[in-house]
């Protein structure tokens, strides 16, 4: 399936969102040449690999309570351009072990709730590189902490963004801090301490929230364990300080906006998108699922989760050549004859269907997946009565649309997994839209780069569960053409 942008869009940081479930036509989406002036991304990252190259030769003496081993996705990094003209090149992070930060108003509670468990810091972070006003090379990483409204929106819009922005060094010290009401700055934070003046007098700080840090993995079961840490008060203070992007500057670089973008109202101009994709693949679910309407009870039941990352084994969410798929096969045996008989099926945008909104909810297409790649896949043998509400499940995708953040291929496979009563990791990955004129805008989302992640790192000692992962594209056909 291609997806073709009409006003080639270029999609670099975890593109997944915009055309999940798609590829992307090679000839439309090429990375332009880059400026002979300004800031490049290769001239970013060689920068970056030789400032790390020094940080790593150099024992740490004391580590922030946000330290973790970071991944950089150079393949998703991405280069806006603020109001003032200033270039800055953006790079998401992956980690395996980033801890999850929740803002308070008290220290009195030290429960995580669900909607927190998957936005890690390294999904709330951002590395930032630009050249100074004396043309010297910077970097800094910013670490957003939102505040409850943020995790019970649909669309994480910046205008609306209330919480804290948090701005580190390479070496994750605390460089300055800001915080945010509805998408106005606030003031300014430290975190931990309060700063001092120079003359070492104490400042005008107070205490104003509190953040508490988990440490969250999957166990056994697919299910997300997390242990509190400690907590980290939070200093305020009107004073905002010097130095650094401005915060409205950083709010930008945090999915913003950047030209084109205004932060009252929220408007983007983004271009319409049309998916004239090949839709031979189409099936009608009732039709392609019809050998699974009648499960006798001592039949043998699978239901497979299917995931096809961008590249292998990677954190990745896409490249210009795919942006990876999320598909789910059923599979039914009758324990007499041996027969067997499975049939794969996957939730796409619908071809030819625009325009693209920021939350893009568009019609959508079932396609029978015979014949897919894929890179890692998770097996669930179940009952006949779950196996059924899979079934069902999987049929109730024809009333949905397809939506950027809240039903697209992960979703859909994820919707039929919680109807047959098993258990699989929800990971949430952050994506940015890059356009040429230089429109930002950040999603929240569940994707398959970072499925196929989350699945490689479950225990596989669950006899009703098994996990297969590939560092390679395998692929996955229907089986049997009959019922059992």
């Amino acid at each position: 399936m291609k997806a073709i942008t009409t006003l080639r869009i270029i999609v670099l940081m975890g593109v997944f969102s915009l055309y999940s479930c798609k590829e992307w036509d090679k000839n439309v989406n090429e990375i332009p040449p880059q400026s002979t002036t300004g800031l490049s991304v290769e001239e970013a990252k060689k920068w970056f690999d030789s400032e790390s190259n020094k940080v790593n030769s150099n024992a740490r003496v004391q580590k922030t309570p946000y330290n973790y081993d970071k991944e950089m996705l150079w393949l998703e990094a991405g280069k806006i351009k603020l109001d003032d003209g200033q270039e800055v090149v953006i790079v998401s992070i992956a980690s395996t072990n980033a801890p999850t930060p929740v803002l308070r108003k008290n220290k009195k509670s030290k429960e995580l709730e669900d909607k927190h468990r998957e936005f890690k810091a390294n999904v709330l972070s951002n590395l930032l590189i630009f050249k100074d006003k004396a043309g010297k090379m910077q970097s800094e990483i910013t670490l957003l902490i939102p505040d409850d409204d943020f995790y019970e929106k649909k669309n994480h819009k910046m205008k609306d963004y209330s919480g804290l922005l948090l701005v580190t060094d390479l070496q994750d010290e605390f460089i300055r801090g800001f915080r945010y009401k509805k998408g106005k700055l606030a003031g300014g934070i430290s975190l931990g301490r309060a700063n001092t003046k120079k003359n070492g007098r104490p400042s005008d700080q107070y205490i104003c929230d509190y953040v508490d840090w988990f440490s969250c993995a999957y166990v056994q079961g697919g299910d997300v364990y997390c242990q509190y840490t400690h907590t980290d008060p939070v200093y305020c203070e009107d004073n905002l300080g010097g130095g650094g992007f401005s915060g409205t500057q950083y709010i930008y670089t945090s999915g913003g906006g950047g030209l084109g973008y205004n932060p009252d109202t929220g408007n983007y101009n983004l271009p319409n998108i049309t998916f004239p994709g090949d839709d031979n693949n189409v099936v009608d679910i009732h039709l392609e699922l019809n050998c699974f309407l009648s499960n006798p009870t001592n039949y043998q039941y699978k239901i497979t989760v299917y995931v096809d990352q961008p590249i292998a084994n990677s954190s990745t969410s896409a490249i210009l050549s795919g942006a990876g798929h999320t598909f789910v096969g059923f599979s039914k045996t009758n324990p007499v004859t041996g027969q067997t008989i499975e049939k794969l099926v996957g939730f796409y945008p619908q071809a030819g269907k625009g325009p693209l909104s920021t939350i893009m909810n568009v019609p959508s297409a079932i396609h029978t997946n015979d014949a897919s790649p894929y890179e890692v896949s998770v097996t669930y043998n179940v009952d006949a009565t779950h196996f059924t509400n899979g079934i069902n499940a999987a049929i109730g995708w024809e009333n949905r649309d397809y939506s950027l953040e809240d039903f697209n291929c992960t979703n859909a496979a994820f919707v039929v997994c919680n109807a047959a009563g098993v258990s699989i990791p929800k990971p949430v990955s952050k994506t940015r839209l890059y356009t040429p004129s230089g429109i930002t805008q950040d999603f929240f989302i569940n994707s398959p780069a970072a499925l196929g992640q989350a699945l490689r790192s479950l225990p596989n000692n669950d006899p009703n569960r098994q996990v297969n992962a590939y560092n390679s594209s395998v692929t996955a056909y229907n089986s049997g053409t009959s019922c059992p």
